[in-house]
This record gives structure tokens, C-alpha cells and sequence, in this order.
């Protein structure tokens, strides 16, 4: 017990401190211990395995356990599958999302499924613990993805119908029906559940609350595409809890799953973003952006697979392109006027860069849509805005949150990824026009 204690403190002087030493705003996303983590994209090739895949890493910032509630959501934000993971104090947990769709889940147990203490150690530095109802989860009763539920999930998030959803369909049916796309949140809960975040008493605000407001999991994630020798990695998006903050009517991360009500006490992301972007020089494969938005709407269900859910497709601000001379350009299908004129001719037609609730799109190429998304430049820097301007007027003063990373590469010899500049608080409503 000395031994674990002296270690601990170690590891605290070395500056890996649990949440409560962290000041936040609770209107600024930062990379600290959080309570909700998101991936906000990712894609797996399910036709060869040295296609391109997505690793992400769950990590505990505490030496108390914590029990991370997974869920995969198709790239139109609906629910597909989840799972649990335990973590013992300071435990790290690293998941390769192409195991996960070959039906190979992360085993670990808590302490009193863990006979042996074999599947997920203690370790000296941080404790083990355990968690309600998770005998029916762990070490080895977690579900198996395989047979009718293997080909459920796959479908579901390359687009394609399936027989668990009586041959409806979860995802956008993309050209290539072999890349699995989507998007993956990781909660802090307080006992293992089968209900997804919108489901159940999994944000209730009395006794049977679901999930933890404690802010101790970080994590990263990896693009990885060995047959173009290419690889990005950047932080999982933290999203940290702050009970007492948030109002009825006021703008959360989960708010679009509770009607607003902050039940969910996280944070909302930004909604306006600036990323530089490259197609040239020593950058031959050029920028591509990876966007996660929010549809802001309750829809979580299976659809009709020739029709789309009643959100689709979401449209976008004015999405302006400068080069380094400060020249721009509209990067979607507006036509403006001369700058000084401060309008906008002729009325603009909806458009739909970026129509889905998570994607990757080329700064030089078409939206899921077919709606041209097109950089004339080959170096400067992209505003990127998430309000619908379609209208809304809902929670949040019309805004609607949002993330962006930016990946640069050059074929098949190097690649970076980098995230985008915040430029807009979602607490502060709709995000004002640069023009």
C-alpha cells in the first residue's frame, strides 16, 4: 500500500493529474481530462486489410477506475452499436476499430470479473474497483460480433440495408460500399448499460443516471493506410462535464438528444473553424478536411433506404477560401458580388458541402452530395462555418457545433494531420459572417 501510494504521488509530480486540478471554461473545448471523448471520424476498409484503418486510445487521467461507455454512430449520427471498457487507475486501452468489425471487441473485466487479475491488471500506481451490472458485460459475455449482428454493423455503417433493421438502412450509401464510416463517442459512466446515450436513464437527472460527470479520460486516435504508407494521428475531442453550468435551453454537446434540456452537463463544441490547406509543393496528395457536425435534430432511428432522415442533407454559411495574397472565393456554390457590395447574387440556392453528420472531403473535390466543393488556390486558408443556414431556431441561438481537422499529405511519403482553428464559442449563438 506504501509502494502504490509513493508511486502515485509520483505520477502526480510528474504533472498526469486527475480533472479537479484543471481550471476549464466551460466554453472552451481544451485537451484535458474530460468526461466525453469524441472521434469525430473515421473509416475502416473491410474489403482488404491493408487498407486504411482508425486506432484510438482510451486513457484514464486518474488513479480511481473509470468504466468508458463506446458507441459507433454511423456518419448520419445514428447509433449502431456499443461496448464497454474498464480501466484501472492510470490504464490506457488502445482499440482498432478494424477488430472491432471483424467482431473482435476489447476484452477487460473490473475486479470481481477479473479472477486472477489477468485481463486488466491494477498495476502498482492506480486502483482497481468494480461496476454495477457489469458481471452480465465482462470479461467474456460482452457480445460477440459475429453472424446476423457482424453483417448488422457492417452495413450499417457502409450505407447498405440490413435484415436486424428489417432492410433498413443507418448510414449514407457512398460509392464504395466497403469503407465503413462513421463517427465513435466514449462516456464516462458509472455502471455498464446495454442502452445507448439517447435511450433509457443514461442522462436522467436523479439516482439512476447513467453516466459520470467526472472528468478523467483523454485518449488520441490514428488514420492509419498502410498500402499508401500514410498515417495521421491528432487527440480525441475532450469534452468535459460541468454539472450546475448548463440551462434548460442552453447549447450542450448532447443537447440535440435531449431536446435541449442540458440534462447532459457537456460542453458544447465550437461552430466556426479556420484550417490552412496545401496542394502543392512538397503536399502532392493535397488537404483533405475531416468534419463532424450537428444535425441538432432527435432523429436516431433506421430510415427507409431510398429516402434519408428528415435532417438530410445539412447545409452551411458561407464557406470562403483565401489565398496568401488575400485574394477569396466562395469554396461551395454561392456567387457574390464584389466584396465591398456586402451582398449576395442571385438569391443563393441551398447548398450541401458538408451534408453529413461526419466526413472527409478533399478541399478540391465534391461533397456526398455531388455539390462542388472547390479551392481555386493551392495554398491558403479555409473558413469553415457549422450553422445551418437553412434556419434554425432552435436551443443555441440558431448555432450548431462542429469539428474539423485538417490532413495534409503527400503521396505515399508523408502525411500530417493538424486540427482547426476554433474561431466561434456555440455559447455565444450563431456565428457572426467574416464579411
Amino acid at each position: 500500500m506504501r509502494l502504490a501510494s509513493s508511486l502515485a504521488c509520483f505520477v502526480l509530480m510528474l504533472g498526469i493529474v486527475p480533472s479537479d486540478a484543471h481550471a476549464a471554461d466551460a466554453c472552451s473545448p481544451e485537451i484535458a481530462p474530460a468526461a466525453t471523448l469524441l472521434l469525430p471520424y473515421f473509416e475502416v476498409d473491410l474489403a482488404s486489410a491493408d487498407g486504411i484503418s482508425t486506432l484510438f486510445s482510451i486513457n484514464n487521467s486518474a488513479e480511481d477506475p473509470a468504466l468508458a461507455h463506446v458507441t459507433l454512430w454511423s456518419d448520419l449520427g445514428i447509433p449502431v452499436i456499443s461496448f464497454h471498457v474498464f480501466l484501472t487507475g492510470f490504464d490506457v486501452q488502445t482499440i482498432n476499430l478494424r477488430d472491432v468489425l471483424n467482431g473482435q471487441l476489447p476484452i477487460t473485466a473490473d475486479a470481481s470479473t477479473d479472477f486472477g487479475d489477468e485481463l486488466s491488471p491494477s498495476g502498482l500506481a492506480g486502483w482497481d474497483g468494480d461496476f454495477e451490472g457489469c458481471a452480465n458485460f465482462f470479461p467474456y459475455s460482452q457480445p460477440a460480433i459475429v453472424g446476423g449482428l457482424r453483417e448488422y454493423v457492417r452495413g450499417s455503417l457502409t450505407g447498405q440495408p440490413t435484415a436486424l433493421d428489417q432492410g433498413q438502412c443507418r448510414g449514407f450509401a457512398h460509392e464504395s460500399s466497403q469503407i465503413a464510416r462513421g463517427y465513435v463517442t466514449i462516456d464516462n459512466v458509472r455502471r455498464c448499460t446495454p442502452d445507448f446515450p439517447n435511450e433509457g436513464d443514461y442522462f436522467a437527472t436523479n439516482g439512476n443516471r447513467i453516466v459520470s460527470d467526472v472528468n478523467q479520460l483523454w485518449g488520441d486516435f490514428f488514420l492509419v493506410d498502410p498500402g499508401q504508407d500514410s498515417a495521421q494521428g491528432e487527440a480525441l475531442v475532450h469534452i468535459q462535464a460541468f454539472q450546475g453550468t448548463f440551462a434548460e435551453g442552453d447549447y450542450t454537446f448532447y443537447g440535440s438528444l435531449l431536446g435541449g434540456s442540458a440534462a447532459d452537463a457537456r460542453e458544447p463544441l465550437p461552430n466556426s473553424f479556420s484550417a490552412r490547406f496545401l496542394n502543392g509543393g512538397a503536399f502532392t496528395g493535397g488537404t483533405d478536411l475531416l468534419i463532424w457536425r450537428d444535425p441538432k435534430t432527435a432523429q436516431r432511428d433506421a430510415f427507409d433506404c431510398g429516402d434519408s432522415p428528415s435532417w438530410f442533407p445539412l447545409s452551411q454559411g458561407l464557406v470562403l477560401v483565401f489565398d496568401e495574397q488575400e485574394s477569396w472565393t466562395n469554396a461551395c456554390s454561392y456567387f457574390f458580388d464584389a466584396p465591398a457590395a456586402g451582398r449576395i447574387t442571385p438569391p443563393p440556392p441551398p447548398i450541401y458541402c458538408f451534408p453529413l453528420a461526419s466526413q472527409r472531403i478533399g478541399v478540391d473535390g465534391r461533397s456526398a452530395t455531388g455539390d462542388v466543393f472547390s479551392a481555386p488556390f493551392d495554398f491558403g486558408w479555409i473558413h469553415v462555418p457549422m450553422d445551418h443556414f437553412q434556419g434554425d431556431d432552435t436551443y443555441g441561438g440558431g448555432g450548431a457545433q462542429g469539428w474539423v481537422l485538417a490532413i495534409h499529405q503527400a503521396n505515399g511519403r508523408f502525411s500530417v494531420g493538424l486540427p482547426a482553428l476554433p474561431t466561434h464559442s456555440s455559447c455565444d449563438g450563431e456565428a457572426p459572417s467574416l464579411f
